[in-house]
């Protein structure tokens, strides 16, 4: 078994950083399990871990799954040299510049 592949940084876009998160100063970290499809796309989504317990932690969670479903492209995992659709484990980290 070949899990998929994913450079965050080149093949994905940045997840904007919610307003209100900004305001409250909130950071953190999101854990999500992506289920990449055959396709390389991002089929189901699923928060592991939750950057905090307020509203606006889990604003920037739902910014991060929005972001990973529409614009990052996995490398397929395989299965036997087959493609198959895998889960690959995402960890964001938040921080206000």
């Amino acid at each position: 078994m070949v899990p998929p592949k994913l450079n965050f940084r080149t093949d994905c876009g940045v997840p904007p950083y919610p307003q209100e998160a900004q305001l409250d100063r909130a950071t953190g970290q999101t854990w999500l399990r992506v289920s990449v499809s055959q396709d390389g796309r991002a089929a189901d989504i699923q928060v592991v871990r939750s950057s905090g317990p307020t509203r606006a932690h889990k604003l920037m969670d739902r910014a991060l799954i929005a972001t990973v479903r529409d614009t990052c492209k996995f490398v397929p995992g395989t299965v036997d040299g087959k493609v198959q659709p895998l889960p690959k484990d995402i960890i964001y980290v938040w921080t206000l510049n």
